[in-house]
Formats: structure tokens, sequence, C-alpha cells
């Protein structure tokens, strides 16, 4: 309801959203265990790993499950060309040739999870 959300509590939902995100990256003081690497590792076929499609749907299909293909069709396609991007915004960097190892994998699976849940939609859950 509009008296729970306003700018000051909506910025507030997403730097905990970032912080969470980047936790075990020393930007959380330690406090909390968040590790989506990890976790799509545990999940989705090591052939998948790299493409940033099925790396999109899979986190899309955790943090929206109730939603279908076409009302998500917009954050997918962010999604997509946030992995797809290098960390400084602007240059293409394909995600499959990242590897699936390193900090700039991490950050960039770990980016793209906390973007997701700072949309609107998922605000709203």
């Amino acid at each position: 309801a509009s008296p729970w959300i306003s700018a000051g509590t909506l910025v507030e939902r997403i730097r905990h959203v970032q912080a969470f995100c980047n936790s075990g990256t020393g930007d959380d003081a330690g406090n909390n265990v968040c590790d989506p690497v990890g976790l799509l590792k545990a999940r989705l076929p090591s052939g998948s790993w790299n493409d940033a499609a099925a790396v999109a749907d899979y986190f899309l299909g955790i943090l929206y499950p109730a939603e279908g293909a076409a009302n998500l069709a917009l954050y997918r396609q962010a999604a997509i060309d946030y992995l797809n991007t290098a960390d400084n915004g602007t240059t293409a960097s394909a995600f499959s040739a990242q590897g699936n190892t390193g900090t700039t994998y991490d950050t960039r699976v770990r980016g793209m999870v906390a973007m997701l849940m700072a949309q609107q939609r998922f605000q709203e859950q």
C-alpha cells in the first residue's frame, strides 16, 4: 500500500538487495551469505553456465515464479544485455567468453541478480 512504500523505503530496499548480492565480496562486512554462482552451478548443467539466456532464464524463474514469459520479456533482455556488457557499462563483452570461475563472472552474475531484484515487479511481490 502507498503508506508502506515511499521513495525512501524503496531506496532502502534496493540498497539492501545490492548489499545482499555483494555479500562475500567484502562489501557487506561479512554479515550475509549470498552465492548466486554456486546456486546456478548446483542447478544448471555445466553447458549452460556461460549461456547468458539460460542464466537469465534460471534466475527469472526463481525470482518471478508466477510470471509468464511475455510479462518478463523486457527483464529477460535487460538481464542478457547486462551479462553481455563489460564492467564499464558500455563495451560489449560476451558472457560466453568469460569462463565461469573468475571474479568477472561472479561480479556479472551477482550484478544481474541484484538488477532483477531491484525491478518494480519484484518489489511489488
